[in-house]
């Protein structure tokens, strides 16, 4: 339906100039020539109440029930200074951002591509001045003609038609607004062709784990795709013919509204608690295959606004398993017998319970040493990880930088392990970090240094020890590439210097005493007695 409205009054929306539009958080508007809004030219978002989604897709039943919120508000309407003469669209709310300007920005293009003469009117919700280069692209590739005002001041216009919206959020896509963002024909899918949208190139709003994923993704066939790298052309004709698209909810997938015929299948990732309904709406008005699926996860930056929030995948395992993707079947490298027998015995001996893993490359221990809450923390786990699952081992992706500062870390931990490490930096923080989380009866087990390189990030870690922390004590097993550190205040400690220079010193290793380990367990013995 639409509407022809003489003498109207255009006002360029203000108050989101260098911010999200939010409910409310602007003023603006088309009203009539006795200054009356025009309700269908206002910005509403219509969001479905409800909503189910049943193994992975939503059910269309449901979902009926709307609440509205109007995002734009009236704007005081001063003065008329300028004029358009002549009968113009009203095109809509121009959005710099791309899935906005897919949904609303293009909400009335099913009247617009069938007047391709007449001249548009649009308002900038950021107080643009100028259509930049993403939306001249996709103008042109609709073959828009149209010439086109952007509204900056208020502005009479003699002769306004105003389309209702083809598009309103979460809630409304009309088959002739589908029609009219048809950009891409049915196409023959390319056998095999599977397709991931990755976002982690991207500077918020991501998964900083999602690294991980692609690896094993990339020996499973998959092209990585990175669209903020490429031409909306170039994206489509990536996606017109795979077979399976998959990718972390965002933006890139609201590309799929120019693709009705798409007949692949597609599975999106939440990035949040809630799915976005106009994945849904615009996969159920197309007809798509879309699934959704919510990995388990945890954030890591609070404070946050939604569309900003970081996260990190908790159960990589779950994606893969949901993508039908395996694991490299790398087998584990024969376990380190003396770490593993000394984390064995000094669990037994002292009654430990737990064990944190840090930084494991070719195995694990923590499924070896028979304590009954094992963790493995690696950035990419390169071996077969079933031996943890079967162990319940819990494992995550992850920098240690990442797990300590997540909600992930369980306090109280009896022991830590530390594999071998190439950055110091990265060793002494999750040393400290694992120190907020220990007790007095906590033990590190520091896994040694390469051959031939003394100043090895563990062997550094371990002089800074030696050297700073007068209430710990350590010592290198006689006879094993391993170090223990407990608590055991140091009387007469005398520092040596703690800096990252000064700590690789080779008098700082040389210092590092060698003791059986039946005297380590009688120093710990001294301040934690063993548990019955």
């Amino acid at each position: 339906m639409t509407q022809i409205y003489r003498n109207a009054i255009c006002l360029p929306c203000l108050g989101a100039e260098q911010k999200p539009l939010l409910a409310n958080g602007a003023h603006g508007g088309v009203f009539t020539q006795d200054k009356q809004p025009i309700k269908e030219a206002f910005l509403v978002r219509r969001y479905r109440l409800k909503s189910k989604i049943i193994d992975g897709v939503w059910d269309s039943t449901t979902g009926h029930e709307t609440v509205e919120t109007q995002m734009v508000l009236e704007g005081n309407i001063g003065k008329t200074k300028a004029r358009l003469s002549g009968r113009h669209i009203f095109a809509g709310y121009l959005f710099p951002h791309y899935g906005h300007f897919l949904l609303e920005s293009l909400s009335r293009l099913w009247v617009i591509r069938q007047n391709p003469d007449i001249p548009l009117v649009w308002l900038g919700v950021h107080n643009q001045h100028d259509f930049i280069q993403m939306q001249q692209e996709i103008f042109e590739l609709f073959g828009l003609r149209n010439p086109m005002h952007l509204i900056t001041e208020q502005t009479e216009v003699e002769e306004l038609v105003v389309p209702e919206a083809g598009y309103i959020i979460n809630s409304k896509f009309t088959d002739a607004q589908a029609e009219a963002l048809r950009l891409v024909g049915p196409t023959e899918l390319t056998p095999g062709k599977k397709v991931w949208l990755s976002r982690s190139k991207l500077k918020s709003a991501i998964i900083h784990n999602e690294p991980a994923l692609e690896d094993i993704l990339a020996a499973n066939g998959w092209i990585l795709y990175h669209p903020e790298e490429h031409s909306i052309a170039e994206q489509l004709a990536m996606l017109a013919d795979a077979e399976l698209i998959a990718g972390v909810e965002g933006s890139a997938f609201h590309t799929l509204i120019l693709m009705p015929d798409f007949a692949g299948e597609v599975v999106i990732f939440g990035r949040g608690a809630k799915l976005n309904m106009d994945y849904a709406n615009i996969g159920h008005t197309h007809g798509h295959k879309l699934s959704f699926a919510s990995p388990p996860r945890t954030q890591w930056s609070t404070g946050l606004n939604v569309w900003e929030n970081n996260w990190l995948w908790t159960d990589l395992d779950f994606i893969l398993d949901t993508l039908k993707a395996e694991r490299p079947k790398r087998p584990w490298a024969p376990l380190p017998h003396a770490l593993r027998n000394i984390a064995k015995s000094l669990a037994n001996y002292f009654g430990r319970k737990s064990i944190t893993e840090l930084w494991p490359t070719d195995n694990a221990i923590a499924t070896d040493v028979g304590v009954q809450d094992s963790t493995v923390v690696a950035e990419k786990l390169t071996f077969d990880v079933a031996p943890l699952r079967e162990d319940n081992t819990q494992y995550y992706e992850m920098t240690t930088d990442q797990y300590f500062t997540t909600q992930l870390v369980k306090p109280s931990q009896d022991i830590y392990c530390f594999r071998h490490q190439a950055d110091y930096g990265a060793a002494l923080r999750a040393f400290n970090s694992s120190r907020s989380y220990a007790t007095k009866e906590t033990i590190w087990l520091i896994e040694g240094w390469e051959a031939g390189a003394p100043d090895s990030a563990n062997e550094r870690l371990l002089a800074t020890i030696q050297a700073a922390y007068p209430t710990l004590s350590v010592a290198r097993v006689q006879g094993a590439s391993v170090a223990v550190v407990w608590g055991q205040s140091r009387p007469g400690f005398t520092p040596e210097g703690n800096d990252e220079q000064s700590s690789a010193k080779p008098s700082f290793i040389a210092n590092l005493p060698v003791l059986h380990i039946n005297d380590i367990a009688k120093g710990i013995a001294r301040n934690v007695a063993p548990k019955a």
